[in-house]
């Protein structure tokens, strides 16, 4: 089977993205089971006309026989409203009518599927707004055994509530089948993991962490955008590099059989940063500088899954108009006998992007009251709420004008 994170395709790159996503599928004719792990847009800002190039996108591979499985993730949702609504209607009438010629399927999922793919029980556990316990015989013995449930549906927090009840699906499906692979969009809670700067809380609909311990389970995700492996848990990031804010990672699609797992590096987009600051700043970055790091990015995601069963198949040389590079200096200087100082002129013009960068220091402000152990657990909202409290307080005549723009850039 063929596993894609996260996609949020977009107008700009959606021709580009859409034909290099094929290509990967077709180097792989065996593999007939293809599950998209969520996020094909972004919530905050979409183009109709790329999600519908998307849609077809998946209608041509069930026209070849594949069997396309494709899960909801956050970003999917425009209010209370699935993106591809119409399309999940659709595929619900053609598969209650029985019509695929080649008895193949196109599932968009948005509520928790058990399937059996490959000789493998798979739990898709889509992100969902409102699951409806009802749909599940018999939980209902599970919610009155369940303390930590019964006290976390009394809050008011949406979020709360809903990491109550995907925990207490997963464990009702964990009674039905003592083990299977679960294909998710959630958080895990209280936990750091390799390469991520972020820890998430129930607060943020998430899954419980003693799951992670569970070695009859299997972990499968999108969601967090940088891959890794931890424990019982792998997250394939997505398929390429959405901002500047994924710098120096490499992207890809994967396949799984079994225990086994194959990367096949993307080569849409890289965004590089370099620091060039104090004595590194005396010598141009040259290709050779570059090409020695991209090796170094691909070292260590070997390291990143060195406890898996993980092949790697990368890219053989790097495409330098599809490189964004980022020189952290001592100085803005967009001269060109200074930029000259910090990038190879002739690396320079053939690279897609080129900006100079200043490092911030980390603010030593902190709310009076508010001590690092605590902010750790608090949700998303939260920790938006906690920002503008900080600013008010240290810039107070500022304030409207930062709020407006941290608004703009989707911050707040």
């Amino acid at each position: 089977m063929l596993l894609i994170g996260d996609i949020h395709i977009t107008f700009k790159e959606k021709d580009r993205l859409l034909n290099i996503l094929k290509e990967q599928i077709l180097a792989h004719p065996e593999e007939k089971n293809l599950l998209f792990l969520g996020d094909y847009v972004y919530s905050f800002g979409y183009d109709r006309a790329s999600l519908l190039a998307l849609y077809e996108f998946f209608l041509s591979l069930y026209a070849e026989g594949k069997n396309v499985y494709v899960l909801s993730g956050n970003h999917d949702w425009i209010k209370d409203t699935f993106v591809f609504e119409e399309g999940r209607k659709t595929c619900n009438i053609f598969e209650n009518l029985n019509l695929s010629e080649k008895g193949n399927c196109l599932k968009f999922i948005t509520e928790p599927l058990f399937e059996e793919i490959e000789g493998e029980n798979v739990l898709f556990l889509p992100y969902m707004l409102q699951p409806d316990l009802t749909k599940y015989p018999g939980i209902e013995s599970l919610t009155e055994q369940n303390l930590w449930y019964q006290e976390m549906i009394k809050t008011e927090n949406k979020n709360l509530i809903l990491s109550a009840k995907i925990n207490l699906i997963l464990e009702y499906f964990k009674k039905q089948k003592e083990s299977f692979t679960v294909l998710h969009h959630y958080y895990f809670e209280g936990t750091k993991f390799p390469g991520q700067n972020s820890q998430f809380s129930l607060k943020d609909a998430a899954l419980q962490k003693h799951w992670l311990d569970d070695q009859n389970l299997q972990f499968i995700s999108g969601h967090l955008h940088k891959s890794f492996a931890y424990q019982n848990y792998v997250c394939l990031g997505s398929i390429w590099a959405t901002s500047s804010t994924e710098n120096n990672q490499l992207k890809g699609i994967w396949k799984k059989q079994g225990n086994h797992r194959t990367f096949d590096e993307m080569n849409l987009k890289y965004y590089f940063s370099f620091d060039r600051k104090g004595e590194q700043g005396k010598i141009p970055l040259t290709a050779d500088d570059l090409q020695t790091f991209y090796l170094s990015l691909q070292q260590e995601m070997k390291q990143n899954f060195a406890r898996k069963e993980v092949d790697r198949n990368f890219q053989k040389t790097l495409n330098l108009k599809d490189i964004a590079i980022t020189c952290y200096t001592d100085a803005l200087n967009y001269e060109e006998t200074e930029v000259a100082k910090v990038i190879a002129p002739e690396l320079e013009k053939e690279i897609h992007q080129f900006t100079l960068g200043k490092k911030i220091e980390k603010s030593e402000i902190t709310l009076e009251g508010i001590e690092n152990s605590e902010a750790l657990i608090l949700g998303m909202q939260e920790r938006k709420s906690l920002l503008k409290t900080l600013l008010q307080q240290k810039f107070p005549t500022q304030y409207e004008e930062y709020q407006s723009l941290l608004y703009e850039l989707k911050i707040l």
